[in-house]
């Protein structure tokens, strides 16, 4: 028997163009300008990293438009910089900053008072292609890893650079205006001599953990939010000068200017996105899990012709993060099916629709839907259920 279950009333009104977008700079410099600042107190935002985390992101320059001309991680404040969390003048805590050298990335990490640690990559990444870039940092030791495109390219098994190296909350600052944010694309604040990052990022995320140990396979879409994630930004908006981070707490914004204006939208991106589901993987593209994370806010993910009864199953759940309907138009059922977790969680203040599924977990006590938003259902069938939301 095909049951209904109305958990949520939602009204998503039109389908909107899924269109992936980067965030394009171009290095203007001087005045405030050509960035993207993220607020990082009043109140703390998880963003502010303190102890461990892994700051993972997708860069793409041109040959010849960052001029930094040495790598060395401890001077990271003269690279073309593409992430600045410095502070001004001798603070209470660290800092850290990663930009391009050399045509090469360099990180820099400081506990304040005991000078900077660095670290350099080997390979030119200023090539016109785009590269996943990923720098880990153990708070115990001040271990250090930095991995170019899922690849260990430089590391510090220990530095003085231990303990907590937030950006202290209500800090007395003479620079209110630079000093409490996190800075993308540009030199926090504007010091005689400071460098700017021409070209692309895409797919920011910070996260409050050690996400990578060994060598690993670059994500093939973007990515997913998990209880380990501080912030991520898939700066996909497309217009305006809001940037939005996928968990809504720590949102930041453009400061356009120069000539040419920068930063601006871009169609350039590191990912072959679609929101069409073609097969029954669990991951990689055509699969469920893919489209959702391309999808955005108010998409509809559509299921082609050759699913209809088909069975997908999911090695784990599928965590809804935005707004979006799952529309099954065949004639035939799809079967959403997990063994060991919970097939979705809606998070809160998310709307989902969900029309001609059977969502299934064969899991002995979790739920196959766990519900903290808005949920419609139309006829679509639920093998266990908790309505939280």
């Amino acid at each position: 028997m095909r049951f209904v279950f109305i958990l949520c009333t939602l009204f998503l009104t039109g389908k909107v163009v899924s269109q992936q977008f980067s965030v394009r700079f171009f290095g203007n410099g001087f005045g405030d300008i050509d960035r993207i600042k993220i607020p990082l107190d009043n109140p703390h935002k998880p963003v502010n990293v303190s102890l461990d985390f892994t700051i993972d992101f997708w860069m793409k320059a041109l040959p010849g438009q960052n001029n930094a001309s040495f790598c060395d991680g401890t001077q990271w404040y003269f690279s073309n910089i593409m992430i600045d969390r410095d502070v001004d003048g001798p603070g209470d805590y660290g800092d850290y900053g990663i930009g391009l050298g050399d045509r090469k990335i360099m990180v820099g990490i400081e506990k304040l008072g005991l000078g900077p640690v660095g670290l350099c990559g080997t390979n030119i990444v200023d090539d016109g292609l785009w590269h996943h870039i990923a720098v880990v940092r153990k708070a115990s030791n001040g271990a250090v890893k930095l991995f170019i495109d899922g690849v260990i390219e430089d590391e510090l098994t220990l530095s003085s650079a231990t303990g907590d190296i937030s950006y202290r909350n209500n800090r007395p600052t003479s620079q209110p205006n630079s000093d409490p944010f996190l800075v993308l694309g540009a030199e926090k604040h504007d010091y005689p001599g400071s460098l700017y990052f021409n070209g692309w990022l895409d797919e920011v995320r910070i996260s409050d953990t050690l996400r990578y140990n060994t060598n690993f396979t670059p994500p093939t879409a973007p990515y997913g939010t998990d209880n380990r994630t501080a912030a991520l930004y898939h700066l996909n908006e497309g217009s305006g000068t809001t940037i939005s981070d996928a968990l809504n707490i720590c949102n930041g914004m453009m400061q356009v200017g120069g000539n040419p204006q920068g930063p601006i939208w871009s169609t350039e991106t590191p990912f072959n996105c679609s929101t069409t589901v073609s097969n029954t993987n669990d991951v990689g593209p055509g699969s469920l899990r893919n489209a959702i994370l391309c999808a955005a806010s108010g998409e509809t993910i559509i299921f082609t012709p050759m699913l209809a009864g088909q069975t997908i199953q999911l090695n784990t759940g599928i965590t809804i993060d935005k707004n979006i309907q799952l529309s099954n138009l065949n004639v035939g059922t799809v079967n959403i099916v997990s063994d060991n977790s919970v097939v979705f969680e809606i998070n809160a203040n998310v709307a989902a629709h969900f029309t001609n599924l059977s969502i299934i977990t064969n899991h002995n006590s979790l739920p196959a839907c766990k519900n903290f938003g808005a949920l419609q259902l139309t006829n679509t069938t639920l093998r266990r259920n908790a309505n939280t939301g």
